[in-house]
């Protein structure tokens, strides 16, 4: 039987799975989340008649919408059933994967892109929720699955209380509590200005390790020059600071750094981050963007999701000017964490306030 086979047999619902949870609209979108479609839309639309027939009513099927538009329409409504932002870090969103300036989408910044994920083959190996195992270093791992994968510190400070966190989603806009971190201080290009568009070529067009252990020592300093930064970030000095920073940049999990030849781990995981924009805050934390973000933009946690969110403010003509900024999505993002910070004191200094989010 072939694996696509198998995986529709899976989620066909017999009358003995119906109560299941892993039977509802979301987790079907999960199992097949690695599998593509032709027109973007069977993703959702096929899903229909593998489901209870009182769920699949609920799905509204028309080919006269474009993909935007139905994508929008679901996306708001497993926000709402759900009251969770966590799948946020499962799939990508619109904004992320559809940045032709001709063709931007039409679709509010938070709607998630049901294409294609790959982020359910890399369920990370986790003893609770301590992640016990490291990648070998010919592993390929995409941004999306690092962001996925590097939330484990967060999860539990973020995911205990999302009971209390308010969420609405219209067709326009998402409503919802979160935390306001930090904001970019300064932006750039992982292996310079030249490196955009190289992808897999990175290494053989001339980005040598040696090449890349200068920009990492060229981001530290920078992260020296951040208004809030201590001299030395890293608790242990300057050399486990670049350490820190060449693992990160190599998309390795803070919990299950791996020992052994970094050439090799070079070779297989930069040409998935050369040319990807890198910032640092104010604070002075490090992360990789998904797109391209600027100066001034705000790096936040929404609702009881366990990623980064970057903000932009924008003017929306139609709010009042009375009830408080409006933001827009801009990216998702890694964020490398300091050693030093001890998390759940971190955490309670901020306060959650509400975001209006366009």
């Amino acid at each position: 039987m072939s694996p696509s086979i198998k995986t529709l047999a899976g989620i066909r619902p017999g009358p003995s799975q119906w109560a299941s949870e892993l039977n509802d609209f979301r987790g079907r979108l999960i199992q097949t989340a690695h599998y593509r479609a032709t027109d973007p839309r069977d993703k959702i639309f096929a899903l229909e008649s593998l489901l209870p027939r009182c769920v699949g009513k609920l799905i509204h099927v028309d080919y006269n919408e474009d993909h935007h538009a139905v994508f929008t329409r679901v996306t708001a409504q497993m926000y709402n059933s759900y009251q969770e932002l966590v799948v946020t870090a499962t799939w990508p969103l619109l904004v992320e994967t559809e940045t032709d300036d001709r063709r931007l989408p039409s679709a509010p910044s938070w709607v998630l892109d049901f294409t294609f994920s790959d982020t359910s083959a890399f369920s990370p190996p986790t003893d609770g929720f301590r992640q016990v195992e490291a990648d070998l270093a010919t592993a390929k791992i995409t941004l999306g699955v690092f962001i996925y994968r590097n939330h484990s510190a967060y999860f539990e400070l973020i995911c205990k209380k999302r009971s209390g966190y308010p969420l609405l989603a219209t067709p326009k806009a998402l409503f919802c509590s979160g935390l306001l971190i930090d904001s970019v201080y300064k932006t750039g290009i992982i292996g310079g200005e030249a490196a955009p568009g190289l992808g897999p070529n990175a290494v053989s067009r001339g980005h040598t390790f040696l090449s890349f252990l200068a920009f990492l020592i060229q981001v530290r300093a920078q992260r020296q020059e951040t208004p809030r930064t201590p001299k030395s970030s890293d608790p242990d000095g300057p050399l486990e600071e670049v350490i820190s920073l060449l693992a990160f940049f190599l998309l390795q999990d803070a919990e299950r750094v791996r020992g052994g030849d970094w050439e090799v781990l070079f070779n297989t995981r930069y040409p998935e981050v050369a040319g990807k924009m890198y910032f640092i805050t104010k604070q002075g934390f490090v992360g990789i963007s998904t797109v391209r973000v600027k100066e001034g933009d705000a790096l936040a946690f929404l609702g009881d999701a366990v990623i980064n969110f970057v903000l932009r403010e924008v003017n929306d003509p139609e709010q009042d000017p009375a009830q408080g900024q409006v933001h827009r999505i801009v990216a998702r993002a890694a964020v490398l964490r300091d050693k030093s910070l001890n998390l759940p004191e971190w955490f309670g200094s901020f306060s959650r306030r509400m975001f209006h989010i366009i």
